[in-house]
């Protein structure tokens, strides 16, 4: 007998609530020009600092920076 296991990794989002999300999932991040000290977010909600695309094209942008949430990613390998 065989046991699947989903990983899920925890992020907040910019309004304070707390959104799971599975890593295998995952195509891409960046910082926002807020993180990166560049001026507000012209395309992101205010307080967001990482931006992460999901296979599906939706994307979740989350308080935590980018180098945060990979090293969320890397615990769970």
């Amino acid at each position: 007998m065989t046991s699947a296991q989903t990983i899920l990794i925890r992020v907040t989002a910019p309004d304070g609530a707390i959104v799971h999300i599975n890593p295998q999932y995952i195509t891409k991040m960046y910082s926002t020009k807020e993180a990166m000290a560049q001026g507000p977010n012209k395309y992101v909600t205010t307080g967001a600092n990482c931006v992460i695309t999901m296979a599906d094209t939706k994307f979740v942008s989350t308080k935590e920076t980018c180098d945060y949430v990979m090293s969320l990613i890397g615990k769970k390998r």
